[in-house]
């Protein structure tokens, strides 16, 4: 006559036949490579959690949307796996099995790039984000990224002789391979 919950009411005013329908329940387990102890929040709180970590008990069909950090300690974030879908850094997971999910994290590094013989040179890249004005820095760049820097071949009354600290040169060009913190320097002389 009336549910609640588990519950079931029935009022007896004749022959009467109920029946209890039960759904299969999975576990999906969260976990972080390159990173560990990586907080991530969920559509539902009850899905949050800090890597490695299981729920349990979740019903068939349920879609799990988990979000992990763009960074943690020192890495950035790279990809998740196992999901059903991915969007940036979220990764959405339908129930339909018992589900293992995983997060990757690659290290960030700093690129420095100095001038000598000359100061406040203009230097181009690769990509807009890493150009600046010697002497600066630019920090959170993925592990294995690439970056060419291009100099111009004059400064003032300078002259662009060379760079240094790259992992390949071409002219007024330095191609640096980030695997690890780099400082490179484009000197000028007369």
């Amino acid at each position: 006559t009336s549910t609640s919950g588990t519950s079931c009411t029935v009022t007896m005013t004749a022959n009467k036949t109920v029946s209890v329908a039960y759904t299969p329940a999975y576990s999906l387990s969260v976990n972080s490579s390159g990173a560990t102890a990586v907080a991530i929040t969920a559509s539902s709180a009850t899905y949050a959690g800090t890597t490695n970590y299981s729920k349990t008990g979740i019903l068939s069909g349920t879609s799990v949307t988990l979000t992990a950090p763009a960074s943690a300690g020192t890495t950035k974030f790279k990809s998740w796996s196992g999901c059903t879908s991915t969007s940036g850094t979220s990764c959405t997971v339908t129930m339909t099995a018992n589900k293992t999910v995983s997060v990757a994290y690659t290290p960030a590094y700093s690129l420095s790039v100095n001038s000598s013989g000359a100061t406040a040179v203009a230097i181009t890249a690769s990509s807009a984000t890493y150009a600046g004005t010697t002497n600066y820095s630019k920090t959170g760049i993925l592990s294995g990224t690439s970056v060419t820097l291009t100099a111009p071949a004059s400064a003032g009354t300078t002259k662009f002789k060379s760079w240094s600290g790259c992992t390949s040169t071409s002219g007024t060009s330095c191609t640096v391979t980030m695997t690890a913190n780099k400082t490179v320097t484009a000197t000028f002389g007369p």
